[in-house]
């Protein structure tokens, strides 16, 4: 009786959430020893060997929660940056054959703070933003709903999601739904709240000097980030990457190490030209 029970529940906790109980049924995640499956999936790559390649999925899980979080307050408009740079990779990757439309849903108190998304700025990612959805939700369970729905929807080609606060039951239903509907979503969440254990990857971001200007040594270089993967899935941890943005090729490279070069009249000349 006990076990009719308790296999009853669990039959009504799968139609409720339309979702496998369990966030991954692979053996990898009790121990075993086995090696995930490659995904099916078109990839999500970051188009750089030395990070694609340390992720088991040869760049990002296609339909799994990513979670991307500030070191610091300040490190707010890194954090978005980089998710904005994720998300011009998967349309490329996805391409214009297939669907190309993705969301982008924040609260009122992150659009105060940091403001709303602005078109030419998305360009620079080689986003249109006519085919970006942009929604503000009232309250945090507005939000999550938003998002959920979004992933549910099977329309998007990503979702992306910028919260105050995340608790563990709102990161394990967006996996969920990730997972079942194969749309990848990329949750900003705010710097000092808790991990959220479902995700199949976190980032921890924040900002580093961008480089000299090639043309005007006054004007700002290529942004920057240091990303460091604080968690991974079937995979290392701890890693960090310094990277920059190119807004020419909508790509993230590795950046440079600054050298202190003096400014010599060859140089000079060099630059001129």
């Amino acid at each position: 009786m006990r076990f009719s029970l308790i296999e009853g529940l669990r039959a009504r906790i799968c139609n409720i959430e339309r979702a496998p109980v369990s966030l991954s049924s692979h053996p990898a995640d009790h121990g075993t020893g086995f090696t995930r499956p490659a995904c099916t999936l078109t990839p999500w790559t970051f188009g750089i060997v030395e990070i694609d390649h340390a992720l088991p999925w040869g760049g990002l899980e296609p339909s799994g929660l990513h979670e991307i979080q500030p070191r610091t307050h300040a490190d707010s408009w890194a954090a978005a940056g980089f998710a904005l740079g994720l998300l011009a990779r998967r349309i490329v990757a996805i391409g214009a054959a297939r669907r190309n439309l993705s969301l982008w849903a924040f609260s009122p108190s992150a659009a105060h703070e940091f403001g709303r998304p602005y078109g030419p700025g998305l360009r620079a990612f080689g986003i249109d933003p006519s085919e970006l959805l942009i929604v503000e939700a009232r309250r945090a369970g507005d939000l999550a709903w938003t998002l959920e729905e979004a992933l549910k929807a099977r329309a998007l080609i990503a979702v992306l999601g910028q919260i105050d606060g995340a608790n563990w039951t709102m990161g394990r239903r967006l996996a969920l739904a990730a997972q079942t509907h194969r749309t990848p979503c990329l949750l900003i969440s705010s710097p000092g709240t808790g991990e959220l254990g479902a995700a199949m990857t976190r980032w921890r971001i924040e900002t580093a000097p961008s480089c000299p200007h090639p043309f005007d040594a006054s004007a700002p270089g290529a942004r920057r980030w240091r990303a460091t993967l604080e968690r991974c899935r079937w995979g290392p941890t701890g890693l960090t990457w310094d990277l920059e943005w190119s807004d020419d090729a909508y790509r993230f490279r590795l950046a440079a190490p600054l050298a202190d070069r003096a400014d010599d009249p060859g140089w000079r000349l060099q630059r001129t030209a």
